[in-house]
């Protein structure tokens, strides 16, 4: 796998605040980017950190057919960069792909993507216990045509931020009481009952989306809960951001 490099002409480091950093408020130099065409992945490159140009007829406009994974990058006190376990990360965005009809990317692609990109973004990592590179894989389809079908186009990316912990202090929680587990559990199962997947599997968007939902309260987590057949009540297992 030979990835090609286009060099930035201007670094933007220097507009960083480093004492507040915030999460994702800034994005390095550079961004990895390849191309699936014709059945396979090609086009490897690392290149400046831009925008994309997309058709308005764009699948992945239409119908969501798009996947992310989320890993940071950390400096020890040797002042080394290290990344945890960027292995599964691969493993859990192949299942991703798998459920969405998008083609695998294979773990060594994706490994040695993350291990060139940061190779090139090494100043970017910052020091400090809380501080780290957020890394941002991303894949999504291209092709400009409105119809209910896998498309035959990709992209994957990847972006990287220098932030802080995602949330900072105490964090306020909302019990969600209209929404749980159990039921978004029977209306998927329908749904599912004569397709391959497991039911569980989809929960994670669906979380993401009662993150989001508008209110006037400020709660940055969102409980689910699920009601077992061996509980009497209501068990909390889900926190929009992250698992409990």
């Amino acid at each position: 796998m030979e990835i090609k490099l286009i060099k930035s002409k201007n670094s933007k480091i220097s507009n960083v605040d480093y004492d507040n950093l915030g999460f994702c408020k800034y994005y390095t130099d550079h961004m990895f980017i390849c191309d699936y065409i014709d059945g396979s992945w090609q086009n490897f490159r690392i290149q400046p950190f831009q925008d994309l140009s997309l058709s308005p007829a764009c699948t992945t406009l239409h119908y969501g057919q798009t996947i992310f994974e989320g890993l940071k990058a950390y400096r020890n006190q040797e002042g080394e960069i290290l990344i945890f376990r960027p292995d599964k990360n691969a493993e859990r965005f192949n299942k991703s792909a798998e459920r969405m009809c998008m083609p695998k990317i294979p773990e060594d692609i994706f490994i040695k993507s993350i291990e060139e990109l940061l190779s090139v973004e090494k100043a970017w990592v910052p020091e400090g216990e809380k501080n780290s590179l957020y890394i941002r894989p991303i894949s999504f389809a291209l092709d400009p045509y409105i119809g209910i079908k896998p498309a035959d186009n990709y992209k994957f990316m990847i972006i990287c931020s220098p932030a802080k912990s995602y949330y900072s202090g105490e964090t306020n929680v909302k019990i969600e009481e209209n929404y749980s587990r159990e039921l978004l559990l029977m209306d998927c199962l329908d749904w599912l009952k004569d397709r391959p997947y497991d039911a569980k599997e989809i929960l994670d968007h669906l979380e993401y989306c009662s993150n989001i939902e508008k209110t006037d309260e400020v709660f940055p987590q969102i409980c689910l809960l699920y009601t077992s057949d061996a509980a009497d009540d209501m068990q909390c297992v889900d926190l929009g951001g992250r698992r409990i």
